[in-house]
């Protein structure tokens, strides 16, 4: 169950974001007044099972979102599309690292994967300040960019 520790459930609807717990993905999964982002912080084999038993993706994307990618990717199923993003962000002594995200963003869901180095990078940070999201209105195009206001 430690692995559990290492994901975190949110649900974004009119109302706002909201924490919810793993207990409830079932249930939430099949509700369409809104949608789920499950943020998995580290890779575990609890992780490994809501992707191939909840959430039912193709095990090939599962592979891939299980070990680093070094190039960029684009997998798409009929009901969901696998994405593996890189952004460079610059170390100690200038030293560029890219930092990888991989997603799996569905009609109402979006589940994020983040390589060991994003856990540390600013682009995490950025992702994890759901106050900053504005509900209501029109889904985004991409929920996981914060709004500014």
């Amino acid at each position: 169950m430690e692995g559990r520790l290492a994901m975190k459930l949110r649900r974004i609807d009119s109302n706002g974001v909201s924490n919810a717990d793993l207990a409830e993905l079932p249930a939430l999964r099949k509700r369409t007044d809104g949608f789920l982002w499950l943020d998995v912080h580290e890779w575990s084999d609890d992780a490994e099972a809501i992707l191939a038993n909840e959430f039912h993706f193709h095990p090939m994307a599962i592979a891939k979102s299980k070990n680093r990618n070094h190039v960029p990717r684009v997998h798409v199923y009929p009901d969901h599309v696998f994405i593996v993003v890189h952004a460079p962000e610059v170390g100690l002594g200038g030293h560029v690292h890219y930092l990888e995200l991989d997603q799996f963003v569905g009609e109402h869901f979006l589940v994020t994967l983040q390589a060991p180095s994003v856990r540390r990078s600013r682009w995490r940070r950025r992702c994890a300040r759901p106050r900053r999201w504005r509900p209501g209105g029109e889904r985004p195009a991409a929920p996981y960019f914060p709004v500014r206001s």
